[in-house]
């Protein structure tokens, strides 16, 4: 979450946080301000912030529940937002497998990596997917839909990014989470895992990082629509088509 909004969000205790076992694969993230002056140019990578947790352990993806749960009742309703992300393996089949379930809770500053090889049991999680008042940003929110469908969970207030890129932003090149974000943020994503074996054990640095900025990219991009949206309740006299040009 950009730093200029840090102020709206719940006091943290670090101590919320100290079960979890933290990944140090933390790098420097620019500022929006200067991802925005560099819009429409590639060499700007988003670049991974906060800590990064890897959930293996069923009662570990029990704590994480409860820590959204308590997170969620702190925060403002209108600031109730939980990006999330999959990686899969055998997509092009249409019956593939979920090999990683990514969280990332912005109040915390923190990304949590589920391995769903590990853990196939996510029924903690149910009660927090299903409630549509926690808003869950996702570029292809039905895809992600299906996949916790196989884990009986039925995602509940989803919102999907990649709808608003071909809404607002018809004309680009393509709405893959990397165009949408270069454009519209002003920073690109690396692509370079995103086709990788997440089958395997352990997952590589790189698949990591992937792995859990795609989340945070859902968040910038969501933001950044909804921005434009104020902006054009705030001033009548600027249309759609001047916002979204």
């Amino acid at each position: 979450m950009d730093a200029e909004q840090s102020g709206n969000n719940p006091k943290v205790d670090e101590s919320d946080l100290g079960e979890f076992k933290f990944l140090s694969i933390s790098t420097p993230k620019p500022s929006l301000k200067e991802a925005i002056a560099r819009a429409k140019r590639a060499d700007t990578l988003l670049k991974l912030d906060g800590q990064v947790v890897w959930i293996d352990k069923v009662e570990d993806v029990a704590k994480l529940a409860k820590l959204i749960n308590l997170t969620m009742k702190s925060t403002a309703k209108d600031r109730r937002v939980l990006p999330i992300d999959s990686e899969t393996i055998d997509f092009e089949t249409g019956n593939e497998k979920m090999c990683l379930f990514q969280i990332h809770l912005p109040q915390r500053d923190a990304t949590f990596l589920i391995d769903t090889i590990a853990v196939r049991d996510l029924s903690a999680l149910k009660k927090v997917m299903e409630d549509p008042k926690i808003k869950k940003p996702a570029h292809n929110s039905p895809f992600e839909r299906r996949q916790l469908a196989r884990f009986d969970i039925e995602l509940k207030g989803d919102e999907d990014t990649l709808g608003m890129a071909i809404r607002y932003y018809p004309h680009l090149p393509n709405h893959r989470l990397n165009t949408v974000c270069r454009y519209v943020v002003g920073a690109a994503i690396s692509k370079e895992e995103q086709k990788s074996d997440w089958s395997q054990r352990p997952l590589s640095k790189s698949q990591l990082e992937y792995a859990a900025l795609d989340p945070i990219a859902c968040l910038r991009v969501r933001d950044a629509f909804k921005d434009m949206e104020e902006a054009a309740k705030v001033d009548k006299r600027l249309g759609r088509a001047t916002l979204f040009k």
